[in-house]
């Protein structure tokens, strides 16, 4: 055999999807025929050789590509946080549970398409703060998001996925506003004050970078949001949703101070103000011992005034009492326990939101 034959077993794949045809494999056993052992043992393997020369009509490689999609889908998943979706899908919960318990009133493909809205909006919201904190130098190799930092999607994909889900958003919303009772002016205002307030966060204005991104999420993820469920659910406008929507907006604040009390050494290097660096360790501990056990006070005085049924949420409170711990433990030693801390009081915010949203369902005391 000679040597010139010899790229051609070099290139044979062990595993083939695509059948070799009878011309292609009477070729490849006359090869194996002729071979001299002494000469394909000392031979090397080389897969950088000119594949041009080869049979590729007989011989075909296929590329896996379902692994490779299913891979880029992960990706873009976890670059919208995931984990933080209970901030939004609760107080739109609660907002569904106050109109139908108020008014009775209830649709299901109202509910789903409202919840699927607020959903898209903060997703897009998740990864606009990707982009512009990436954009402004904030996100480092120490932080915790690592989309664009370690180049798991590109800055043009983070914002070809956000303008995505803000389109997605928006069409949903007007499918709610079909369905809805409720005025499409008032429905409008509501969904936009929470769709720019998810972008200023650190577009535009850039609230977040300047010690404001703590207030404008109270707003957004408490008032704004079951305030946009209510109102879509039952078409009317009421207060009570915005004040009854206080306890779930101090635990979402709460969340995002544990994020900024891990951040703080890549936000000082940033260049940028957050609560959690302005009032220092004892200030960041105080704050955070208030926004976790300022919902159980108010759930305690609605269970005592209201109804009884308000006693259910007060079950997590050994939640906050370790997180606290933790919290303490974290500044103290400047160890790395708050590392998972902001999603552990995502985890809290979900348990006391559930048995929250629960205790308006039990109940039928009107507001």
């Amino acid at each position: 055999m000679t040597q010139d034959t010899l790229p051609t077993l070099q290139h044979v794949p062990m595993f083939s999807p695509q059948p070799i045809s009878n011309e292609g494999k009477c070729r490849l056993n006359a090869a194996l025929d002729h071979m001299d052992p002494e000469q394909s043992a000392s031979r090397e393997p080389s897969y950088l050789e000119d594949t041009a020369q080869l049979p590729s009509a007989d011989l075909h490689i296929s590329t896996p590509l379902f692994p490779v999609v299913c891979e880029r889908i992960r990706d873009y998943w976890f670059s919208l946080r995931p984990w933080s979706f209970t901030a939004s899908l609760l107080p739109a919960s609660l907002g569904i549970a106050l109109a139908y318990t108020v008014h009775h009133a209830f649709s299901l493909p109202i509910t789903i398409l409202t919840l699927f809205t607020v959903m898209m909006v903060h997703a897009a919201g998740n990864i606009i703060d990707t982009y512009f904190d990436y954009a402004n130098g904030v996100d480092r190799l120490r932080s915790d998001d690592r989309t664009l930092v370690e180049g798991i999607l590109t800055p043009t994909e983070v914002l070809h996925l956000a303008t995505g889900l803000y389109s997605i958003a928006t069409v949903i919303f007007f499918l709610v506003a079909r369905l809805s009772p409720a005025p499409l002016y008032l429905l409008t205002l509501i969904y936009f004050g929470g769709f720019f307030a998810s972008y200023l966060y650190t577009g535009g204005a850039g609230l977040k970078y300047i010690a404001c991104g703590d207030l404008l999420v109270f707003c957004a993820f408490g008032p704004v949001t079951t305030l946009f469920a209510y109102v879509a659910a039952c078409g009317r406008f009421s207060t009570a949703p915005c004040w009854y929507s206080v306890p779930l907006g101090l635990l979402i604040v709460a969340v995002l101070h544990a994020n900024n009390v891990r951040d703080r050494e890549t936000d000082a290097a940033g260049k940028i103000q957050t609560v959690a660096l302005l009032l220092g360790d004892t200030g960041s501990l105080v704050l955070y011992v208030a926004l976790l056990y300022m919902p159980f006070v108010i759930v305690g005085v609605l269970a005592l005034t209201k109804c009884g049924w308000f006693f259910l949420p007060l079950l997590t409170i050994p939640g906050a009492k370790l997180l606290v711990s933790m919290m303490r433990a974290s500044l103290e030693r400047r160890n790395h326990s708050a590392a998972l801390l902001p999603q552990q009081t995502a985890f809290l915010t979900g348990s006391f939101g559930v048995l929250y949203v629960l205790s308006f369902l039990l109940q039928t005391w009107r507001v």
